[in-house]
């Protein structure tokens, strides 16, 4: 009798409670808001009420000027970062997941070094033209 596969992703419960996703299908973003502290002390927000979703496996570009969130995005889907808003893989919220685990098996990256201190940042209303694309 042949075994009969699943569609769902295999979960593995740890000693710490957290949980290893085997596949992730689906990484949910929803109504994020992120803000950074400039060299003078002010406060610039980032992103602001930001919600997505990557559907699928597969490769995916964050495509945007310098200073809008990209990188900031990338790293509070790693959970490198804390904000307002749900970061949930497979409809499990991120502060269950094993995140080192993720970070080791399942999300690759390579995030872009920038060095430019004399370059101001643009303009709140600027941030939110965001171009997400799936490339695959």
């Amino acid at each position: 009798m042949a075994a009969v596969m699943e569609d769902k992703p295999r979960l593995t419960q740890k000693q710490n409670d957290l949980v290893e996703i085997d596949e992730i299908k689906r990484i949910s973003i929803s109504d994020l808001v992120f803000s950074v502290t400039l060299p003078d002390g002010s406060v610039q927000k980032v992103l602001d009420d930001f919600s997505f979703e990557f559907s699928g496996p597969g490769t995916y570009c964050i495509v945007g000027e310098n200073g809008q969130g990209k990188t900031s995005l990338l790293y509070l889907i790693l959970g490198l970062y804390t904000s307002e808003g749900k970061v949930r893989y497979n409809n499990i919220p991120i502060e269950k997941c094993n995140l080192d685990y993720i970070r080791a098996e399942a999300i690759s990256c390579c995030p872009q070094v920038c060095f430019a201190p004399d370059l101001p940042f643009n303009k709140a209303r600027d941030r939110k033209r965001f171009l997400i694309s799936d490339v695959t």
